[in-house]
């Protein structure tokens, strides 16, 4: 009793993948109606590719060389383009730094003009707030009593 007869095993071993099946007339095919569909750069027509075209005339396409149609011209121009190129980021990276460099000045806070005014008002400003602290310690020491002299300080007078 054969379950599997004219299906492939579930395990990929049936009767057509052993004997390596339709998969490559499938391929072949698949490849035939992907052609029908491309476009050759070189005469515009359908069914082939630049390689295999059949026109006269000189082709962009050179199988056995590296460039696939590109002249010296080419690399040239395109050298001359990253060097462009290298030069212009070098300026936008130059502008770059002078944009953030106005942007912290312009953060900032602006400077003022006359200074000395302000040093003469800081000034005040500190010795009065050095005068009011002056006159709290000198409060202070009013208030405690009279210290009595020790017996051994050198401020008391003895007489013999």
């Amino acid at each position: 009793m054969d379950l599997y007869r004219g299906r492939e095993h579930r395990d990929g071993y049936g009767r057509d993948s052993y004997r390596g099946g339709d998969s490559y007339r499938d391929r072949e095919r698949e490849r035939e109606i992907h052609m029908k569909n491309r476009t050759c750069f070189n005469c515009n027509g359908y069914g082939h590719i630049a390689k295999d075209c059949s026109s006269s005339g000189s082709s962009f396409y050179h199988p056995y060389s590296g460039d696939r149609g590109r002249s010296r011209y080419d690399y040239r121009d395109r050298s001359r383009d990253r060097s462009r190129d290298r030069s212009r980021s070098r300026d936008r990276s130059r502008e770059r730094r002078r944009d953030r460099r106005d942007r912290s000045r312009s953060n900032e806070r602006p400077r003022r003009r006359d200074r000395s005014r302000d040093r003469s008002s800081e000034r005040s400003r500190r010795e009065r707030s050095r005068d009011r602290s002056r006159e709290r310690s000198g409060d202070r020491r009013r208030e405690k009593s009279p210290r009595q002299p020790s017996i051994g300080s050198p401020n008391r007078i003895t007489s013999h």
